[in-house]
């Protein structure tokens, strides 16, 4: 659960909603940061967020996430249980069960 909080915090914490640069100050400050040319993630209407199928604490975190985007922007993403779901604009959670330690995370934008 804290690995899915953690990279939910990191996720928002490095969204460039209003800002160019993205902030790196997230706690845990992250091992290795990785920029790459692709255009930068933006939220819009079209946003959709996806969790696995029959897995409620995964449900449970996509609607944190859900009403904390729309608190803070005003879009209100859709919830979908398709991560195969293609296209650019999908916010994708899953857990991996190679992570090692309870603050552990990766995030791909």
């Amino acid at each position: 659960m804290k690995k899915v909080f953690i990279s939910l915090f990191l996720f928002m914490s490095t969204m460039a909603i209003h800002a160019q640069q993205a902030d790196f100050n997230v706690v845990p400050l992250p091992q290795q940061v990785k920029l790459t040319a692709k255009p930068s993630f933006k939220l819009s209407n079209a946003t959709r967020i996806a969790y696995p199928e029959g897995s409620e604490e995964m449900e449970r975190n996509a609607h944190f996430l859900q009403d904390y985007v729309q608190e803070i922007t005003g879009i209100r993403p859709v919830l979908s249980t398709n991560l195969s779901q293609s296209g650019s604009n999908v916010i994708r959670l899953v857990l991996d069960g190679k992570m090692s330690g309870d603050e552990g995370y990766t995030l791909v934008l």
